[in-house]
């Protein structure tokens, strides 16, 4: 379990990337006091979208996120973040995305993170398929090594990992399908382990 947040003031404070500060009084000091108390960052179904801070250091005190977007992004937590639905992160530079603390979310889109080398994912997590394009999109990611999918991820679809030139491994418990060029120039892959689950292989 993650240790309970401290008690804040303004949780604008906590924050070290002036770009995520100003961003965050103009979209969440509700009542206009000048600063963004534990109770306005904790409103229901927040989204954040900003495309100008590097660090979102203080981002878990939205603890009701559910959007996320940026393509500026270098560093973030998202552990307390444990209903964060949707994640769009396509062409930004960050490195390290963990994951595995939010079992609700079930759009990912790191598409072109061409600096990220690591994705951790919760297996509980509702993402029955890996598709370009759609719920899961992981094309381009050429730093790329390791995956490991969620339990319930039964889909690999066509150009899912398209381009990902560094991955070396792939976990796929439950998968059933993968789809044509599922792996097209994943010229790193040096073995994969197919589940007795897997009826289907495309091109």
């Amino acid at each position: 379990e993650l240790p309970e947040l401290e008690k804040v003031d303004d949780v604008c404070e906590q924050m070290e990337d002036s770009k995520f500060m100003e961003h965050c009084y103009e979209q969440f000091d509700v009542n206009g006091d000048g600063k963004v108390s534990m109770s306005e960052a904790a409103a229901l179904d927040l989204s954040i979208d900003c495309n100008t801070a590097k660090s979102f250091k203080g981002i878990e005190y939205f603890t009701n996120l559910v959007s996320f977007k940026s393509s500026s992004v270098e560093t973030v937590n998202f552990g307390y973040n444990k209903k964060l639905t949707s994640l769009d992160c396509s062409r930004a530079p960050v490195t390290v995305l963990d994951l595995r603390y939010n079992t609700e979310l079930s759009n990912i889109n790191v598409s072109q993170c061409t600096n990220l080398t690591k994705l951790l994912l919760a297996d509980e997590a509702p993402m029955e398929s890996v598709l370009r394009d759609t719920n899961f999109n992981l094309v381009g990611c050429t730093a790329l090594a390791a995956v490991s999918l969620p339990d319930n991820c039964t889909v690999i679809g066509g150009n899912a990992f398209r381009e990902c030139t560094s991955l070396v491994k792939i976990k796929m418990s439950a998968c059933t399908e993968i789809g044509n060029n599922a792996f097209y120039q994943c010229s790193g892959l040096t073995s994969v382990t197919f589940p007795e689950s897997l009826t289907k292989i495309g091109d």
